[in-house]
């Protein structure tokens, strides 16, 4: 039977044998549909998929001290094993205060290898074990205690078979070449600025570009304010103002700190009117749109993007995994992929495309289009 954890000693006992295996299979489970911070319910570890491989670690019991399970996980050299681990090292962040290193997460070794982008946990486990999982348990609330014997079950699923997908997916990689290319990824995964926001960058996260100056800048002061009241109170930020409401105020501003708290439904801080009202002055925006491709550079965007799906296909890769339309997009308006963090992909879309446009596209009655 799976284990859970639900005090100090316990948790103590099962990790001493865990010192030196060389992978951890880990994922969490966590509740945040009302709140700012996530509430960390359950933290998954696997070392194999029997049973006694598995360890359900429960993080809300008062008998338990997580802090033990942090100082293990910093102190562990083996590789941890997740897959779309995004949400749960922003959780691991805010509860643990660091990022587990090194990693590996599988939902990227897979896009690698050649599989679609963004494949979920149990479509990848039936595609390369066969094995069909029952997700019925996805969406359930994981603060109830006691946890049923279905939750249970799902959880320990969740990363029971990761070990042998990482083994199976590392072979491929190292067979591709491409192994560095996963080191680069996951580089990329460890920096903690990602899993934290700041109130005076929030508004960042709405699309601010298509606003005048004075907009974009009360756009900024509203939405700082609101994260961090949200951060305050622990709550969701459209519990605090829902996006559309923060840009219509924006859009159409108020004359008065009085209409200001009418229309958001509370009373506001000084500051947040000051920074507000003060936003009419502002010439120069946070953010502008490039201006509209010319006729030349849509039919040569239009032509990068058959090119790049045909040469994604050749190399096995789905090309939403080399880069986005907006980055492909720059890359038609400077000539370059500089603007790329990714230096493998800069290196392969270099080789793929070339700015002289020196590649053909011709019609293969066997295989259609193809790249000659």
């Amino acid at each position: 039977m799976t284990q859970l954890i639900t005090d100090t000693a316990a948790l103590r006992a099962a990790l001493a044998p865990l010192a030196d295996v060389p992978l951890l299979a880990l994922d969490t489970e966590f509740y945040r549909t009302t709140t700012y911070n996530a509430e960390l319910c359950l933290v998954q570890l696997a070392v194999g998929t029997a049973d006694s491989d598995c360890f359900l670690i429960d993080t809300r019991s008062p008998d338990l001290d997580a802090q033990v399970l942090w100082d293990f996980l910093r102190r562990s050299k083996a590789v941890k094993l997740w897959h779309s681990p995004r949400q749960d090292l922003e959780i691991l962040h805010q509860h643990a205060g660091f990022i587990p290193e090194p990693l590996a997460d599988t939902q990227v070794m897979a896009a690698l290898c050649g599989q679609r982008s963004g494949i979920g946990y149990d479509k990848l486990i039936s595609a390369l074990l066969g094995i069909n999982l029952d997700k019925g348990s996805q969406f359930s609330d994981w603060r109830v205690r006691p946890l049923s014997a279905k939750q249970l079950s799902y959880a320990a699923d969740d990363v029971r078979y990761l070990w042998q997908v990482y083994s199976l997916l590392r072979a491929e990689l190292e067979r591709l070449g491409r192994l560095t290319w996963l080191e680069e990824d996951m580089t990329a995964l460890l920096d903690p600025a990602q899993y934290q926001t700041q109130p005076e960058t929030a508004w960042q996260r709405l699309n601010v570009g298509k606003f005048p100056a004075h907009a974009q800048h009360r756009i900024k002061a509203l939405a700082s304010w609101r994260e961090a009241l949200a951060q305050q109170r622990n709550v969701p930020r459209g519990h605090i103002l829902k996006d559309d409401k923060l840009i219509d105020i924006a859009e159409r501003p108020a004359k008065n700190s009085e209409r200001l708290e009418s229309l958001i439904g509370m009373p506001v801080p000084a500051t947040l009117w000051e920074a507000y009202s003060a936003a009419a002055a502002q010439k120069t925006p946070l953010l502008s749109l490039p201006p509209q491709l010319s006729k030349k550079e849509q039919r040569l965007l239009d032509f990068w993007k058959l090119l790049l799906g045909l040469k994604a296909d050749a190399a096995q890769l789905d090309s939403a995994l080399l880069c986005t339309s907006a980055q492909l997009e720059t890359f038609v308006r400077r000539g370059t992929w500089e603007h790329l963090n990714s230096r493998w992909r800069q290196k392969l879309l270099s080789e793929m495309l070339n700015t002289r446009g020196e590649q053909q596209v011709v019609w293969d009655t066997a295989a259609g289009l193809r790249c000659a």
